[in-house]
C-alpha cells in the first residue's frame, strides 16, 4: 500500500503533462525521475522509514516529487502553514523529533539562521544526483502515519493531525470519483499544497486520475487568474471565498464556459456573493465544507440541484449528524486523534465520528446548513450571536462585497457589535443599519460600521477575526 508506487505503475503517460508550474510544462516522466533522485538522496543521508521530515516552501513540482520520494521510502511528511511563526514550527518539529527540513532556495538562509535541523534545498539535491531507476517501495501498514496536517491555531497552540496511507488512498479515490475528474482535465486550485485543501486536490486527486494541475509561486490575484485561464484553460477551479470577492471587486474578462466545476471551501461563502459571481461570470460556485481532521470536504453539491444557503449533502460514504446544533462527521478517511493532545482527542474523536467546531442543521431535504464556527460566536446582551448570520444579511445590501463582524469594548468595558465592510461603490451607513434592522433582531445589528479596503484573511483564506479591533 503506497501512493508513490501507484504513480510509478502508470503506463504510457510519461510524456503527459502532470503540472504546469509558472507556465512550464512538467511531465509525469519528469516527476518520476525527480522522485527517484530524491529517493536516492534520502538513502544516502540515511533518512529512512519511520522518521519525520518537514517540507517548507511554495507550490512547485519539486514539492510533489519530494512527497512521493519520502512516501516511497517510508518517511512521514509534515508541511506547516506558510503563515506559521518559527515558534510554532519549532514546537511541532520538537514534538515530531524532526532532524531534517527540506525547502526551496528562497527559504534556506532564514531556516539555517533560526533552526537546529539539517536544511536541504530540494532543487539542489535533484541536481546533485545521477540517473538511477532503482526504488524499493516501502509497504505501509493500514494504521501507519504517513502525513501530518495541522489546525490553524486560532483557538490556541496548533494541533497536529496524523493521517495514514489508507486515508490518503481512500480520499484520492473517493474525491476523484465524486468530482468526476478525468485524465484529460486541467485543475487549478488556488489554495496551496501545504494545506489539506490544496494537498488533496493538486496532489492526490490530480495524480490519482493522471490529470494535470496548475501551480504557481506567490499570491493569487485577479490578473494572475485571468492569465492562467487565458493561457491554459483549466476545467476545474478550486477557490476560497476571498478569491470570489476579488473577482467581483475587479471583474476580469474570463470565460468559464469550459469549467466543469468551480468549488469554494475554507470559509463560508454567503449566497448573495455566490449570486453576484454567477451574474458576472455566468457560472455557479459550489460552496462545500470540510476540515483538516476529515482530510478535506465531506459534502458535495449536484450542479443541477444546488440549494442556495446550504453546503450540499453528505457525499457518498460520508455520514453527517447534528447534535445540539454541532456538526459531527464520519468518513472513510478521517483522522482518529490529535498527536500529543489526549484531552482534545477525547473531545473530538469518538467511534469513527469527528465532532467539528461548526454549528449547523440538516434541513428537510437532507441539505446541510452551515451556521458558523462555535469559536466565533459573540455574546451581546447575554445572547449569543453568529457573525455568519449578520455577514450573510450584509451581503444582500447593494455594493457590499465582503464584511467581518467583531466586537470592541466601550468605556464601561462592555462589548459593542461592529462591522468592517468592503464596498464596490458608495453606501450610506445609516441606510445599512436600517436595512439590517428589518432582517435581524436588534441586538444583532452592528452599532458601529467601518468602511475598509479589505478583509484580512489567513494564508488559506479564512477571515482573521481574533486580531480585529
Amino acid at each position: 500500500m503506497n501512493f508513490s508506487k501507484l504513480v510509478f505503475e502508470y503506463q504510457n503517460i510519461d510524456d503527459k503533462t502532470a503540472y504546469i508550474y509558472n507556465n512550464e510544462n512538467i511531465t509525469y516522466g519528469e516527476i518520476k525521475n525527480n522522485t527517484i533522485k530524491l529517493y536516492n538522496f534520502l538513502r544516502q543521508q540515511n533518512i529512512s522509514a519511520g522518521q519525520n521530515v518537514v517540507l517548507i516552501g511554495s507550490d512547485s513540482h519539486y514539492f510533489v516529487s519530494m512527497i512521493l520520494a519520502c512516501w516511497a521510502r517510508g518517511i512521514k511528511t509534515y508541511c506547516p502553514s506558510p503563515s506559521f511563526s518559527d515558534t510554532n514550527i519549532k514546537l511541532l518539529c520538537d514534538n515530531l523529533k524532526v532532524k531534517n527540513i527540506f525547502c526551496q532556495s528562497g527559504n534556506k538562509q532564514h531556516l539555517e539562521q533560526n533552526y537546529d535541523q539539517n536544511i536541504f534545498v530540494v532543487e539542489d539535491q535533484i541536481d546533485s544526483q545521477k540517473e538511477n531507476d532503482s526504488i524499493e517501495f516501502y509497504q505501509w501498514k493500514d494504521e501507519e502515519i504517513v502525513l501530518h496536517f495541522n489546525t490553524t491555531g486560532s483557538t490556541g497552540v496548533p494541533k497536529l493531525i496524523p493521517h495514514t496511507m489508507k486515508n490518503v488512498l481512500t480520499y484520492a479515490k473517493e474525491w476523484a470519483d465524486a468530482l468526476e475528474v478525468s485524465q484529460n482535465d486541467i485543475i487549478y486550485c488556488c489554495p496551496k499544497i501545504c494545506f489539506n485543501y490544496g494537498f488533496g486536490i493538486s496532489l492526490l486527486v490530480t495524480l490519482f486520475k493522471k490529470a494535470t494541475a496548475l501551480l504557481h509561486t506567490g499570491p493569487t490575484s485577479p490578473k494572475k487568474i485571468k492569465d492562467i485561464f487565458n493561457n491554459h484553460g483549466p476545467t476545474y477551479f478550486f477557490i476560497v471565498p476571498d478569491v470570489a470577492y476579488m473577482l467581483i471587486m475587479k471583474k476580469q474578462e474570463i470565460d468559464f464556459k469550459n469549467v466543469k466545476k468551480i468549488v469554494s471551501a475554507g470559509d463560508f461563502l454567503p449566497p448573495k456573493i455566490s449570486n453576484k459571481f454567477e451574474n458576472l461570470y455566468n457560472k455557479k460556485i459550489l460552496d462545500l465544507i470540510g476540515m483538516a481532521e476529515t482530510f478535506g470536504f465531506y459534502t458535495m453539491i449536484d450542479d443541477k440541484n444546488q440549494k442556495s444557503g446550504t453546503v450540499g449533502k453528505p457525499m457518498a460514504n460520508v455520514k453527517v449528524k447534528c447534535l445540539d446544533g454541532v456538526i459531527h462527521v464520519k468518513t472513510n478517511y478521517s483522522a482518529k486523534e490529535y498527536l500529543y493532545d489526549t484531552t482534545q482527542t477525547l473531545i473530538t474523536f469518538k467511534d469513527g465520528w469527528v465532532k467539528t467546531r461548526d454549528k449547523g442543521h440538516i434541513d428537510a431535504n437532507g441539505y446541510l446548513v452551515f451556521e458558523g464556527r462555535i469559536d466565533n460566536l459573540i455574546k451581546i446582551k447575554s445572547k449569543f450571536v453568529s457573525p455568519i448570520e449578520i455577514e450573510d444579511a450584509l451581503s444582500y445590501y447593494p455594493n457590499i462585497v465582503s464584511s467581518l463582524i467583531f466586537t470592541r469594548k466601550d468605556i464601561n468595558d462592555l462589548p459593542i457589535l461592529c462591522a468592517n465592510i468592503v464596498c464596490s461603490g458608495e453606501i450610506d451607513v445609516l441606510e445599512v443599519k436600517k436595512f439590517l434592522s428589518k432582517k435581524l433582531e436588534d441586538h444583532k445589528v452592528p452599532k458601529e460600521i467601518f468602511l475598509v479596503k479589505e478583509i484580512k484573511t489567513t494564508y488559506n483564506g479564512k477571515k482573521i477575526r481574533e486580531l480585529t479591533n
